[in-house]
């Protein structure tokens, strides 16, 4: 967890003497970088939940507010990947 905004007497410590900047998801590695030994990047549309089926694919979009009639017709029309 990173945040933006440095308080108290060590503020002189995380700027490494670099100039304010904007704060964007493409610069942000880069900043975040020069004053962290590592950085890992995990992208707003990255595929982070694999569901396994149509059941957990039904139970998802209905957990998410989407109308079960809705669900149930996705569902049975869903072609997933061939293993």
């Amino acid at each position: 967890m990173v945040e933006t905004s440095v308080k108290g007497p060590r503020k002189d410590q995380w700027s490494r003497g670099v100039a304010a900047t904007s704060f964007d998801a493409e610069g942000a590695p880069g900043h975040i970088g020069r004053v962290c030994d590592a950085v890992t990047v995990y992208p707003w549309d990255a595929p982070l939940v694999t569901l396994p089926d149509a059941a957990a694919i039904r139970d998802c979009l209905i957990t998410r507010q989407g109308p079960t009639n809705l669900a149930d017709t996705l569902v049975r029309t869903f072609v997933g990947p061939t293993g």
